[in-house]
């Protein structure tokens, strides 16, 4: 998670710098010590579609595959 950054917008809100300073803070509270690490787990389909709609799974994979900047930034305006 700490790694994720918008190519198109330095400036937006959810980036590695926002993620990490909230880490920090949990640290100082001491607040991270008294939480249960958990492993992602990869969802099936049929998980994900329990809760969102097909047309939405099919349109992520879609973008999954989209490399070009430019047309990551057009598919989120």
């Amino acid at each position: 998670m700490g790694d994720y950054y918008c190519e198109w917008d330095s400036t937006f809100s959810e980036c590695p710098d926002r993620f990490h300073s909230i880490l920090l803070r949990l640290e100082d509270l001491d607040i991270l010590n008294r939480c249960v690490d958990m492993k992602p787990m990869r969802a099936k389909e049929p998980d994900v579609t329990r809760f969102h709609d097909y047309e939405l799974l099919e349109e992520l994979k879609k973008i999954a595959k989209i490399s070009d900047v430019e047309e990551l930034k057009k598919m989120s305006e």
